[in-house]
């Protein structure tokens, strides 16, 4: 039986990709981003550190994840981020995959370098 791991680091990656996705949307609104926007580039930026700091246990959600989980997941986003449903699974999916290149990502920053022998 495998441990299950919860969503609750998840959220916090899903968190910073949807805070991202709806700070571009506003600067965007008049169809250009200048500087102008950069309170709704800002804004994003303050869930970053921790979504870095739960990839890599989200990345272990997102593989234990199970269909009560993944509906507790879509529902949050949907009441949090006030998403229609039709919109609602490709944008939690391209979170997903936002998640699981962090997750690499700081995977591969902690990893000391090993030393070729010659």
């Amino acid at each position: 039986m495998s441990k299950k791991y919860g969503i609750e680091k998840l959220k916090k990656v899903v968190r910073f990709g949807m805070n991202l996705h709806v700070g571009f949307i506003k600067a965007m609104k008049d169809g250009k981003i200048t500087f102008t926007d950069i309170p709704h580039v800002i804004d994003p930026m303050k869930s970053l550190i921790p979504a870095i700091g739960a990839a890599p246990e989200s990345l272990k959600e997102v593989l234990d994840l199970d269909e009560a989980e993944k509906k507790e997941l879509f529902e949050w986003a949907r009441i949090t981020y006030d998403i229609p449903n039709d919109d609602l699974e490709v944008k939690i999916e391209s979170c997903f995959k936002v998640i699981i290149e962090i997750a690499y990502l700081v995977g591969s920053l902690k990893k000391p370098e090993t030393k070729k022998k010659k």
